[in-house]
């Protein structure tokens, strides 16, 4: 991780069937990337990157959700307010960075918003009356916005500077209200409660104060991000219930930006020259990843040759990122211009280790440095003649998904390292106290290691490889293996999609997920599951099976030759206590993956209905939603 301290998201212009034309200007033109590795776990937020490509992001990894700084050689760890969790929101050109953290671990802890810089550390930003607070956005004179709330108020929108500190942006109604973005004019954009009771836009300047800036007809609107003149995106929904992307001036107000030839549309990101970067809603339950600008209209960026895609950023100089599916439904990640169309970012690599895939773009720089998903973590791509790097550059830990406990599990990792002069040992933590160093071999600029292991006891673990070069630069990359055995009720550890609807709160989201868990034989309640997100971290607090009564049956009970345990409990969402999950898992028939269905509700405290905050297994996409895509899934018989 480059010597870190790493604990170690008009007419369709399609990638399939493009004009030849195009293709051979994209060719000529195609840029190329060096990959460098920023840290092993899930995403608990989308990452953020500023014009010279550092980037702040955040990470589950080790049992942790953490927040770290990539300054453009190493990666720093912003520590926290106190708690043992942080999550970063936005960054600025000059490297400070916002997020919130937890100043404690009690039963219900207590977040704080931060500003961090290299040379200062965290600082906390304060709140109303000792409540919660979170930071989401901060522009380049250090100005955060966020929301902040204690218990003689409901949650505020704030702005904060070093001069003035937390200051309380009011609200529409006498309701909650909650600041998004802002740019360097001071302009903040947000949400409030009307006096209707339901969400709109706003904006908030120092002259006007705050002013509501209006739906597309329909009774709610948000807002995704802010131009650099004022300009305001998001989605509102209609008077025929859908949502519709929207781009707001002062002049022209609310403009409604369409569908295309989807159902609904939403804005996902934009550039401070006010390029917009978002998705339609397909019948078919996918999306499609769309660009908007004023001179252009909405352009359907199209697919690698699959179903569905996500855009998920886009920079000054028109580059979008996201993912697309290839021919096969599998997530790559995709650069695209005007000029070039869509590409596979993972055909554009020149020191890509073996086995190394690019799921999802995440994030894009004004220098054109890109942030992306991948099988070995999260992963920064350096268009080439910009600085290299010291560390090596290392793939997935490859082996099997599922071993037996007893049985041999060997594992191998490839790195490369562009000094051919450099040595390398790799390190083994297999995740049960056993430690070791693999056998190790190198020729010219490629290496890889290998060894060989035996689990005793069942369970899931989390093996970590650490390649070190003779400099002493450290790259780490993990994942899990699933251990099988007669005293386990069920166990598994992957990815599942987590598709469009599923996250009640969030209707433009679409994903992938990683799960693990373990469910013993015996001693109902001291299973665990894990589950994350790039908006959602769950943990279970109990785990029991469900009666043979239950909806989809007991468990180890076959359907459709696949093994089911269907589990259920209480844990925590986002670290609040009181929900509750119903999990239901079937391991797959040789040679296949396995389902994961997951189901997280809570009790309103009015009415005492049930509110699903997710379900995997509900929506239109159910049938693809549910398949593991990675990893294994074992259910005793």
């Amino acid at each position: 991780m480059a010597g870190a301290t790493l604990a170690v998201q008009v007419a369709p212009v399609r990638a399939q069937g493009g004009v030849a034309a195009a293709a051979t200007t994209a060719a000529a033109a195609a840029v190329r990337y060096r990959v460098v590795n920023l840290g092993p776990g899930s995403l608990t937020r989308l990452p953020v990157i500023n014009a010279s490509g550092q980037v702040a992001f955040s990470l589950y990894d080790a049992g942790l959700p953490l927040a770290w700084f990539f300054d453009g050689k190493r990666v720093l760890g912003l520590g926290t307010l106190g708690g043992s969790s942080a999550y970063a929101s936005g960054i600025n050109d000059r490297g400070q960075v916002t997020g919130f953290s937890t100043r404690d671990d009690g039963a219900v802890p207590r977040y704080g918003a931060f500003r961090w810089s290299a040379a200062s550390g965290m600082l906390d930003l304060g709140t109303f009356d000792g409540g919660n607070a979170e930071g989401s956005a901060i522009n380049h004179l250090g100005e955060v916005v966020g929301n902040a709330g204690g218990a003689l108020r409901p949650v505020r929108a704030f702005r904060w500077n070093a001069t003035s500190g937390l200051e309380d942006l009011g609200t529409l109604s006498t309701d909650l209200s909650a600041a998004l973005a802002l740019n360097d004019s001071g302009l903040v954009a947000g949400f409030s409660n009307a006096a209707d009771g339901f969400a709109h836009s706003f904006v908030w300047t120092r002259s006007g104060g705050i002013e509501d800036i209006g739906t597309l007809g329909g009774l709610f609107s948000y807002p995704q991000a802010v131009g650099a003149r004022g300009e305001v995106a998001g989605y509102s929904d209609t008077p025929a219930g859908r949502y519709h992307a929207y781009f707001w001036t002062r002049a022209a107000g609310m403009r409604d930006l369409g569908t295309l030839n989807g159902t609904e549309s939403f804005v996902l990101a934009m550039s401070r020259q006010a390029q917009i970067a978002g998705v339609i809603n397909l019948d078919s339950g996918y999306q499609r990843a769309i660009s908007w600008t004023a001179s252009t209209g909405m352009l359907d960026l199209g697919t690698l040759g699959g179903s569905g895609s996500r855009a998920a950023s886009v920079n000054n100089q028109g580059q979008v990122v996201g993912w697309a599916h290839d021919s096969r439904q599998a997530m790559r990640a995709f650069t695209w211009t005007r000029a070039q169309g869509l590409a596979d970012l993972n055909a554009r690599l020149v020191n890509a280790p073996a086995g190394l895939v690019l799921e999802s773009a995440e994030a894009v720089a004004d220098n054109g440095t890109i942030v992306a998903s991948s099988n070995a973590g999260l992963v920064l791509l350096r268009p080439l003649g910009q600085a290299t790097l010291g560390a090596p550059v290392v793939g997935p830990i490859q082996a099997p998904a599922l071993v037996r406990a007893g049985a041999a599990a060997t594992l191998r990792v490839a790195f490369n390292d562009i000094d051919t002069r450099d040595s390398h040992r790799v390190t083994l933590d297999w995740g049960d106290a056993t430690l070791e160093t693999a056998l190790v071999t190198e020729r010219g600029v490629a290496g890889s290691a290998s060894a060989t292991h035996r689990y005793r006891e069942p369970g899931v673990y989390g093996i970590t490889a650490r390649v070190i070069d003779s400099a002493g630069n450290t790259t780490t990359v993990r994942r899990d293996v699933v251990v099988e055995g007669a005293s386990q009720r069920a166990a598994g550890s992957g990815r599942v999609l987590a598709p469009l609807g599923a996250d009640r709160h969030a209707p433009d989201q679409a994903g992938v997920a990683t799960f693990s868990f373990v469910a013993p034989a015996a001693q109902a309640g001291s299973g665990q599951l894990s589950f994350t997100t790039t908006r959602l971290l769950f943990r279970s607090d109990s785990m029991s099976a469900t009666s043979a009564t239950g909806a989809t049956g007991a468990t180890g009970a076959a359907r459709g030759g696949q093994q089911l345990s269907e589990l259920s409990g209480v844990g925590r969402l986002n670290g609040k206590h009181g929900y509750r999950y119903t999990l239901v898992v079937a391991a797959a028939p040789a040679g296949g993956q396995g389902t994961f269905s997951l189901r997280i509700w809570h009790s309103d405290p009015v009415s005492g209905a049930d509110v699903v905050d997710f379900d995997n297994a509900r929506t239109s996409a159910a049938a693809h939603a549910t398949a593991v895509t990675e990893g294994a899934i074992a259910v005793a018989p």
